[in-house]
Protein backbone atom coordinates (compact mmCIF):
# COMPACT_ATOMS: atom_id res chain seq x y z
CA UNK A 1 0.00 0.00 0.00
CA UNK A 2 1.44 3.27 -1.07
CA UNK A 3 1.04 6.33 1.93
CA UNK A 4 -0.17 9.29 0.35
CA UNK A 5 2.04 12.11 1.60
CA UNK A 6 0.56 14.06 4.34
CA UNK A 7 0.85 17.61 3.04
CA UNK A 8 -1.29 16.68 -0.09
CA UNK A 9 -4.14 15.34 2.91
CA UNK A 10 -3.66 18.72 4.34
CA UNK A 11 -4.20 20.60 0.78
CA UNK A 12 -7.03 18.30 0.39
CA UNK A 13 -8.55 19.43 3.71
CA UNK A 14 -8.45 23.20 3.16
CA UNK A 15 -10.86 22.73 -0.71
CA UNK A 16 -14.19 24.21 -0.35
CA UNK A 17 -17.30 21.70 -0.82
CA UNK A 18 -15.43 19.34 0.87
CA UNK A 19 -17.75 16.42 2.50
CA UNK A 20 -17.50 16.31 6.19
CA UNK A 21 -17.35 12.49 5.69
CA UNK A 22 -14.41 12.98 3.63
CA UNK A 23 -12.41 15.17 5.97
CA UNK A 24 -13.22 12.82 8.64
CA UNK A 25 -11.78 10.22 6.44
CA UNK A 26 -8.73 12.29 5.44
CA UNK A 27 -8.38 13.29 9.23
CA UNK A 28 -8.31 9.73 10.47
CA UNK A 29 -5.25 9.05 7.48
CA UNK A 30 -2.85 12.01 8.85
CA UNK A 31 -3.31 10.42 12.49
CA UNK A 32 -2.24 7.19 10.91
CA UNK A 33 0.50 8.81 9.19
CA UNK A 34 1.26 10.58 11.90
CA UNK A 35 1.38 6.96 13.42
CA UNK A 36 3.53 5.49 11.30
CA UNK A 37 6.29 8.36 11.52
CA UNK A 38 6.44 7.77 15.47
CA UNK A 39 7.19 3.57 14.81
CA UNK A 40 9.44 4.26 12.37
CA UNK A 41 11.43 6.75 14.87
CA UNK A 42 10.96 4.20 17.45
CA UNK A 43 11.38 0.81 15.85
CA UNK A 44 14.15 1.20 13.47
CA UNK A 45 17.13 1.30 15.48
CA UNK A 46 16.25 -2.01 16.91
CA UNK A 47 14.95 -3.22 13.28
CA UNK A 48 18.09 -2.43 11.82
CA UNK A 49 19.97 -4.37 14.79
CA UNK A 50 18.18 -7.62 14.51
CA UNK A 51 19.04 -10.92 12.62
CA UNK A 52 15.45 -11.52 12.17
CA UNK A 53 12.19 -9.58 10.93
CA UNK A 54 10.52 -7.38 13.25
CA UNK A 55 6.70 -6.84 12.86
CA UNK A 56 5.03 -3.94 14.42
CA UNK A 57 1.18 -3.58 14.47
CA UNK A 58 -1.28 -1.43 15.63
CA UNK A 59 -4.18 -1.64 17.90
CA UNK A 60 -6.80 -1.72 14.82
CA UNK A 61 -4.32 -4.75 13.48
CA UNK A 62 -2.94 -2.81 10.73
CA UNK A 63 1.04 -2.61 10.08
CA UNK A 64 3.00 0.58 10.92
CA UNK A 65 6.64 -0.48 10.80
CA UNK A 66 8.39 -3.39 9.53
CA UNK A 67 12.57 -3.97 9.50
CA UNK A 68 13.88 -5.07 5.78
CA UNK A 69 14.52 -8.46 7.07
CA UNK A 70 10.68 -8.58 7.64
CA UNK A 71 10.05 -7.48 4.24
CA UNK A 72 12.38 -9.70 2.80
CA UNK A 73 11.02 -12.91 4.42
CA UNK A 74 7.11 -11.78 2.93
CA UNK A 75 8.49 -10.84 -0.45
CA UNK A 76 7.56 -7.55 -0.53
CA UNK A 77 8.51 -3.54 -0.44
CA UNK A 78 8.14 -2.35 3.01
CA UNK A 79 5.96 0.39 1.42
CA UNK A 80 4.06 -2.25 0.67
CA UNK A 81 3.81 -4.05 3.74
CA UNK A 82 2.78 -0.81 5.80
CA UNK A 83 -0.72 0.00 5.82
CA UNK A 84 -2.50 -3.15 5.36
CA UNK A 85 -4.04 -5.26 8.31
CA UNK A 86 -1.55 -7.60 8.78
CA UNK A 87 -3.74 -10.87 8.57
CA UNK A 88 -3.94 -9.75 5.08
CA UNK A 89 -0.30 -11.15 4.27
CA UNK A 90 -1.81 -14.30 5.19
CA UNK A 91 -3.84 -16.72 3.11
CA UNK A 92 -7.54 -17.59 4.66
CA UNK A 93 -6.53 -20.32 7.29
CA UNK A 94 -3.85 -18.81 8.51
CA UNK A 95 -5.38 -14.99 8.58
CA UNK A 96 -7.87 -16.81 11.02
CA UNK A 97 -4.94 -18.01 13.31
CA UNK A 98 -3.38 -14.62 13.38
CA UNK A 99 -6.59 -12.73 13.88
CA UNK A 100 -7.24 -15.05 17.24
CA UNK A 101 -3.84 -14.31 18.65
CA UNK A 102 -4.51 -10.90 18.26
CA UNK A 103 -6.84 -11.09 20.35
CA UNK A 104 -5.36 -13.04 22.70
CA UNK A 105 -2.58 -10.66 22.98
CA UNK A 106 -5.25 -7.91 23.41
CA UNK A 107 -6.53 -9.80 26.58
CA UNK A 108 -2.72 -10.35 27.84
CA UNK A 109 -2.16 -14.13 26.86
CA UNK A 110 -0.50 -13.94 23.72
CA UNK A 111 2.18 -16.65 22.90
CA UNK A 112 4.47 -18.15 20.03
CA UNK A 113 2.51 -19.24 17.30
CA UNK A 114 3.91 -20.32 13.89
CA UNK A 115 1.82 -18.99 10.77
CA UNK A 116 2.69 -19.68 6.82
CA UNK A 117 3.23 -16.07 5.27
CA UNK A 118 1.70 -15.94 1.22
CA UNK A 119 4.65 -14.34 -0.64
CA UNK A 120 3.71 -13.01 -4.14
CA UNK A 121 5.85 -14.81 -6.01
CA UNK A 122 3.41 -18.23 -4.83
CA UNK A 123 6.68 -19.55 -2.73
CA UNK A 124 5.08 -19.77 1.08
CA UNK A 125 7.11 -19.32 3.96
CA UNK A 126 6.29 -20.96 7.59
CA UNK A 127 6.97 -18.12 10.24
CA UNK A 128 7.64 -18.45 13.86
CA UNK A 129 5.67 -15.44 15.51
CA UNK A 130 6.72 -14.09 19.15
CA UNK A 131 4.54 -10.97 19.93
CA UNK A 132 5.30 -8.77 22.26
CA UNK A 133 1.83 -6.65 23.38
CA UNK A 134 2.23 -2.37 23.53
CA UNK A 135 0.41 -0.56 26.37
CA UNK A 136 -0.04 2.54 26.71
CA UNK A 137 -1.51 5.38 29.39
CA UNK A 138 -3.49 3.25 32.22
CA UNK A 139 -3.06 -0.36 30.78
CA UNK A 140 -4.85 0.22 27.41
CA UNK A 141 -3.51 -2.30 24.71
CA UNK A 142 -1.77 -0.25 21.86
CA UNK A 143 -0.69 -3.67 19.53
CA UNK A 144 2.04 -5.29 19.55
CA UNK A 145 5.85 -6.01 17.68
CA UNK A 146 6.95 -9.33 16.57
CA UNK A 147 10.45 -10.73 16.48
CA UNK A 148 9.80 -13.15 13.10
CA UNK A 149 12.07 -15.92 11.93
CA UNK A 150 11.29 -18.60 9.22
CA UNK A 151 10.57 -21.81 11.40
CA UNK A 152 13.34 -23.97 9.27
CA UNK A 153 16.40 -21.87 9.73
CA UNK A 154 18.01 -22.00 5.73
CA UNK A 155 21.95 -21.99 5.61
CA UNK A 156 23.08 -18.74 6.57
CA UNK A 157 20.32 -17.64 9.12
CA UNK A 158 21.40 -19.27 12.14
CA UNK A 159 21.63 -15.41 13.99
CA UNK A 160 17.61 -15.63 13.23
CA UNK A 161 17.74 -19.39 15.13
CA UNK A 162 19.70 -17.34 17.93
CA UNK A 163 16.97 -14.85 18.31
CA UNK A 164 14.33 -16.93 18.30
CA UNK A 165 15.32 -18.70 20.86
CA UNK A 166 16.44 -15.73 22.87
CA UNK A 167 13.18 -14.65 22.62
CA UNK A 168 11.36 -17.77 23.85
CA UNK A 169 13.53 -17.69 26.88
CA UNK A 170 12.59 -14.28 27.93
CA UNK A 171 9.20 -14.91 27.37
CA UNK A 172 8.85 -16.75 31.15
CA UNK A 173 10.95 -13.68 32.36
CA UNK A 174 8.65 -11.14 31.00
CA UNK A 175 5.42 -12.64 32.59
CA UNK A 176 7.23 -11.42 35.88
CA UNK A 177 6.70 -7.58 34.91
CA UNK A 178 3.88 -5.51 36.13
CA UNK A 179 1.75 -3.71 33.01
CA UNK A 180 3.58 -0.64 33.81
CA UNK A 181 6.63 -2.17 33.96
CA UNK A 182 5.62 -3.33 30.88
CA UNK A 183 4.77 -0.04 29.85
CA UNK A 184 8.28 0.95 30.74
CA UNK A 185 9.78 -2.17 28.61
CA UNK A 186 8.00 -0.76 25.73
CA UNK A 187 9.58 2.31 25.42
CA UNK A 188 12.90 1.53 26.94
CA UNK A 189 13.15 -1.09 24.36
CA UNK A 190 12.49 1.49 21.43
CA UNK A 191 15.36 3.87 22.62
CA UNK A 192 13.73 6.40 24.33
CA UNK A 193 15.70 8.06 27.40
CA UNK A 194 14.40 7.69 31.03
CA UNK A 195 13.32 11.38 31.51
CA UNK A 196 10.92 10.86 28.23
CA UNK A 197 9.63 7.60 29.26
CA UNK A 198 8.98 9.56 32.93
CA UNK A 199 6.82 12.07 30.58
CA UNK A 200 4.74 9.63 28.07
CA UNK A 201 3.81 8.28 31.17
CA UNK A 202 2.85 11.09 33.03
CA UNK A 203 5.20 9.63 36.12
CA UNK A 204 8.32 11.01 37.34
CA UNK A 205 11.45 10.83 36.46
CA UNK A 206 12.50 8.69 39.93
CA UNK A 207 9.81 7.03 39.57
CA UNK A 208 10.70 5.64 36.00
CA UNK A 209 14.34 4.63 37.46
CA UNK A 210 12.90 2.89 39.81
CA UNK A 211 10.96 0.81 37.61
CA UNK A 212 14.13 0.53 35.45
CA UNK A 213 15.58 -1.03 38.19
CA UNK A 214 12.78 -3.40 38.94
CA UNK A 215 12.81 -4.52 35.07
CA UNK A 216 16.83 -5.36 35.21
CA UNK A 217 16.54 -7.04 38.37
CA UNK A 218 13.92 -9.25 36.83
CA UNK A 219 15.22 -10.11 33.96
CA UNK A 220 18.85 -10.63 35.34
CA UNK A 221 20.24 -7.56 33.36
CA UNK A 222 22.21 -4.75 33.84
CA UNK A 223 22.02 -2.27 31.22
CA UNK A 224 20.03 -1.87 28.19
CA UNK A 225 22.29 -3.49 25.70
CA UNK A 226 22.07 -6.92 27.97
CA UNK A 227 18.81 -6.19 27.67
CA UNK A 228 18.57 -6.21 23.92
CA UNK A 229 20.77 -9.27 24.08
CA UNK A 230 18.57 -11.00 26.15
CA UNK A 231 14.96 -10.44 24.39
CA UNK A 232 16.91 -10.53 20.44
CA UNK A 233 19.80 -12.97 20.66
CA UNK A 234 22.34 -9.98 19.96
CA UNK A 235 25.88 -9.95 20.60
CA UNK A 236 26.57 -7.50 23.67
Amino acid sequence: MRLPAPDRLRALLLRKGLQASAKDEIRELLAFLKEVTADERRFQPLGSLLDAGLLVVNEEGVVTYVNDRFAETAGLARSKVVGRTATSLFPAVEARKVRREFQHLREGTGNTYEARIARPDGRGAQLVVMPFSRFGDGGRFKGYFAVVVRATAEAGEEGQTQALTAALAARAALASLTAREREVLDALLAGDAVADIGEQLHISYHTARNHLKSIYRKLGVHSRVELVALLFGEET
